[in-house]
Parts: C-alpha cells; sequence; structure tokens
C-alpha cells in the first residue's frame, strides 16, 4: 500500500529539522534582541512543524500492530531528550560557555537531518519493506 503524504510530509520534517538547527544554530551567535527572537521563531517553527509529523511517518511506516508500541517507544525517547537535554545544556554552559548549549543542540539537528534524508529516502522508494 502506498503511502501519502499529503502537503509534503516528507519535505515539511526536512524543514522542520533545518528551522530547529538554524535557530539554534543563530541564538548560539546572536548579539540583538531581533536576532534573538527571529531565533527563538524559527525554534518554535521548528518543534512545531516537526512533531507532529514525526509521529504521522513513525505510524505511517509501521505495522498497524506494532503502532502502538513503536510510538511509545518513540514517545519514551523524547521524554528521555527532554531530562538529558537540559542537563547537558547546564554542564556545558558552564564548562563550554554560554553558546555551547545551542552549537551542540546545532549539531544535534544536522545528526538528525541526516538521518531523516536517510531514512525519508528509503520510505519514498517503492517496494521497501515496513520499519518494526
Amino acid at each position: 500500500m502506498p503511502i501519502h503524504y499529503g502537503f509534503g510530509e516528507i519535505k515539511l520534517i526536512i524543514l522542520g529539522i533545518l528551522g530547529l538547527g538554524s535557530g539554534l544554530l543563530l541564538i548560539g551567535f546572536s548579539q540583538s534582541l531581533t536576532l534573538l527572537l527571529v531565533a527563538s521563531t524559527l525554534v518554535a517553527w521548528g518543534i512545531s512543524v516537526s512533531q507532529p509529523i514525526l509521529n504521522s511517518l513513525i505510524s505511517q511506516i509501521t505495522a498497524p500492530e506494532d503502532q502502538g508500541q513503536i510510538l511509545g517507544i518513540a514517545s519514551s525517547c523524547s521524554a528521555l531528550a527532554r531530562i538529558g537535554g537540559p542537563m547537558w545544556a547546564g554542564v556545558s554552559f558552564m564548562k563550554l560557555g554560554s553558546s555551547a548549549p545551542f552549537l551542540s543542540g546545532f549539531l544535534l539537528m544536522l545528526v538528525a537531518l541526516t538521518l531523516s534524508l536517510r531514512v525519508t529516502k528509503s520510505v519514498s522508494e517503492p517496494n521497501t519493506e515496513r520499519v518494526a
């Protein structure tokens, strides 16, 4: 059964990750309130676009009988990141400087972008096997 991506979910998730990563990078170098506001808007937009689409794509590429389990695992990973992220941010802020949490977040977004490009490429190819 082919996956229908509606309004371009794959493009939107990539744009969301790019927005989030760009915003984090800009926050790390912000020297003015205007740049900080633009960067914060990019971060908020990136998160608000990518999170729902991630859940949608997970449910689309997962077998129906495994969706609850896989979405639960994804939710648990998200919760762990909300615990580990602030801890890392505090440590990196103290040890590496005020820009470090944002720059390391940007680097994580580069990893997420690379992974999403690989996964979305394999999902969009015909005759691929379902994950899980």
